[in-house]
C-alpha cells in the first residue's frame, strides 16, 4: 500500500524518486534517496515566482505547488540571503529550503553561497520521512521539519 501511494504521488505531480528495498521484507519497507521533477513539467517558465521567507513561513500553501525562487544555493540548500547561508544565520532564521534533483547537478552545487533561481516542486521532511518506512537520505536526513524543493531548473543569476 504504501509503495503505490508513493507512486500515486509521484505520477500525479510528475516527481521522481529514487527508493531502496530490501527485496527479503515482506512489508515492502523503503529508503526514499532522492526526489527529482521533470524539466517539462516545473521549469523557470511555468513556475509561480514566491519568496523563500513566503514558503518557510506558509509551508502548507506551497506543497505540491510548482514555484521558482531566487537565493543562494550552498550544498544541498536554497538560502533566502548570502547572509543566510552562514551556518549560524540559517539555524537562527531558518530562511533556507533543502534541495532534492539530479544527484550529478547537486554535487556540482557551490560549497560557497552563489546566486541562483530554481524552480521545482515544494515538498516538506516531516511528509517525506512519513512516507519512507526506514528513512530519508538528504537534505531532509538531516531536518526532520521544514521544506524542501526537488528540482526542475537551477541556474546562476
Amino acid at each position: 500500500m504504501r509503495k503505490s501511494l508513493i507512486l500515486a504521488v509521484h505520477i500525479f505531480f510528475g516527481l521522481s524518486g529514487t527508493a531502496f528495498a530490501d527485496p527479503h521484507d515482506p512489508e515492502g519497507e523503503a529508503w526514499i534517496t532522492n526526489i527529482t521533477v521533470s524539466r517539462a513539467t516545473c521549469n523557470l517558465k511555468v513556475a509561480k515566482k514566491v519568496a523563500i521567507e513566503e514558503v518557510v513561513r506558509s509551508p502548507n500553501m506551497w506543497r505540491g505547488r510548482c514555484i521558482a525562487v531566487e537565493g543562494y544555493w550552498k550544498r544541498v540548500e536554497l538560502f533566502a540571503s548570502a547572509a543566510d547561508a552562514d551556518e549560524e544565520g540559517a539555524q537562527r532564521r531558518g530562511s533556507r529550503l533543502g534541495l532534492y534533483g539530479p544527484v550529478k547537478r547537486l554535487r556540482a552545487g557551490p560549497s560557497r553561497a552563489r546566486p541562483y533561481i530554481a524552480a521545482g516542486m515544494v515538498g516538506d521532511c516531516e511528509h517525506l520521512s512519513k512516507a519512507a518506512s526506514l528513512g530519508v537520505l538528504g537534505y531532509c536526513h538531516y531536518h526532520a521539519t521544514g521544506s524542501y524543493l526537488a528540482l526542475g531548473e537551477i541556474r546562476r543569476r
